[in-house]
């Protein structure tokens, strides 16, 4: 599969994980990996986030990559941005 720009889609995307959950360190892995919507879920590699992440997403509709300056994640909210 490819997205918007016709790069290639990692084939191992799940949802992001729960940041509640995760310790600081996690939290940046998910943050460093590259991310896609999904179904109006945000999406990453499962590699990518150091095994990370849960519900596989290979029966997904059509993925939109995430450009990085559109990342973001609150302490406070306690849940990611796009």
């Amino acid at each position: 599969m490819l997205d918007q720009y016709g790069d290639k889609v990692p084939d191992d995307l799940v949802y992001l994980p729960d940041p509640v959950f995760l310790s600081e360190d996690e939290v940046n892995a998910v943050i460093a990996a590259p991310w896609y919507e999904t179904r109006g879920h945000l999406a990453a590699s499962f590699s990518a986030m150091g095994g990370l992440g849960f519900e596989d997403t290979s029966a997904r509709a059509p993925v939109t990559k995430v450009e990085n300056w559109q990342k973001a994640y609150s302490v406070a909210d306690g849940f990611y941005h796009a």
